[in-house]
């Protein structure tokens, strides 16, 4: 478990080390868990015999693999592929542990942190290229404005529910974040850190329990553009803190990207409703459209052309059931809900947390 911790925590590191040498620095994230998922299938063979717990999980992730291996279409757009055997080569890995209740290293949460948060004011402070280089967004160490505010506040999450530790500590690490994420321009990670403090004192309150809450706010995010394009028409001046002019262009571009999505879904067939219509289906749809590659901007309608109703609500039941295990893995969860709408349903650096944090038993009372 440490050195899956390492391993996985060192990625954004090496994602800010390429980038200090001004390099697009994702095209490492296929090949470096890549070599992750190998360094857990020899470690599962140097172990032997494995004793498999959790059987019911294991067996939605494969059905999950069944339905993106299925719904493969080329080499090119292969990542979801990729992305599902991770998960069940990972999840089988973890399950037949026998330390299923291993905590994460307090000397790793710390370490990585504080590795982040250095990162964070080197580049703002010695690189300005970094801030300047989308509109005014700070793009952090990883080279783009939105994954970096998720990486950051998810090592947050854990470092602040993982101790015990005195308020004001915990208030000043809070707002650390929160300025970051305020620089980084990202709406909905802001959202979520602003919501933050409230949830979890719901959770530990016992004002509402963990499957509830996630049971909420995925129907919430589920249909927020509606409600969205209601505050857009009336209260502009809430929602354009990025552009000029009263208008959101970022969310007309995603809602008439949703809409394209919509139509093209209840247009399929019945098996392609069921089944889907094949991996990154509805991303070069947009392509096709826009003669752009710009992904569909709403993983939730994404993933069901892609894989149908059927292999998303079982994605969506694995997702629940990992969500409440802990108030760690619920909060993430939410977390990784919300980037839904940034194109992140894949990013395989979230998934390998999410299964993590799952295993550990909650830190906070």
């Amino acid at each position: 478990m440490d050195l899956l911790e390492k391993i996985t925590f060192l990625y954004p590191v090496i994602l800010g080390l390429i980038y200090l040498f001004n390099i697009e620095p994702f095209f490492i994230t296929a090949p470096y868990f890549f070599l992750i998922l190998i360094i857990i299938m020899i470690l599962m063979i140097y172990r032997g015999k494995l004793i498999i717990k959790k059987k019911l999980n294991v067996l939605i992730v494969f059905f999950i693999v069944i339905i993106s291996t299925i719904n493969f279409s080329s080499v090119r757009y292969s990542l979801p592929v990729l992305f599902t055997i991770y998960i069940f080569i990972f999840q089988l890995f973890i399950y037949s542990s026998n330390k299923t209740d291993e905590k994460f290293s307090k000397k790793n949460l710390i370490f990585f942190f504080t590795t982040y948060v250095s990162f964070s004011f080197v580049f703002l402070i010695a690189f300005d290229f970094s801030f300047i280089a989308i509109s005014n967004r700070f793009n952090g160490f990883v080279g783009s404005p939105t994954v970096y505010s998720a990486f950051i506040i998810i090592s947050y999450i854990l470092v602040d529910l993982k101790f015990e530790t005195r308020i004001w500590k915990r208030i000043f690490i809070y707002t650390l974040v929160f300025i970051f994420t305020l620089l980084s321009k990202t709406r909905l990670t802001l959202a979520f850190m602003i919501v933050y403090p409230f949830i979890i004192y719901a959770v530990n309150t016992n004002k509402i329990k963990k499957q509830y809450l996630f049971l909420i706010v995925f129907g919430t995010l589920f249909f927020i553009y509606p409600a969205y394009e209601l505050i857009a028409s009336y209260y502009p001046e809430m929602l354009v803190s990025r552009y000029k002019g009263g208008r959101d262009s970022s969310f007309a571009l995603r809602n008439y990207l949703s809409s394209i999505m919509r139509i093209e879904y209840f247009q399929g067939s019945v098996g392609e409703i069921l089944f889907g219509r094949g991996n990154e289906y509805s991303r070069l749809l947009v392509k096709d459209i826009l003669n752009k590659d710009l992904f569909p901007h709403n993983d939730f309608f994404r993933i069901i052309i892609d894989w149908g109703v059927l292999g998303s609500l079982v994605f969506f039941l694995y997702l629940y059931r990992i969500a409440k295990q802990n108030t760690e893995s619920l909060m993430i969860s939410i977390l990784y809900l919300i980037l839904f709408y940034s194109n992140m349903i894949f990013n395989l650096f979230i998934i390998s947390i999410l299964i993590l944090v799952s295993n550990n038993k909650s830190h906070v009372k």
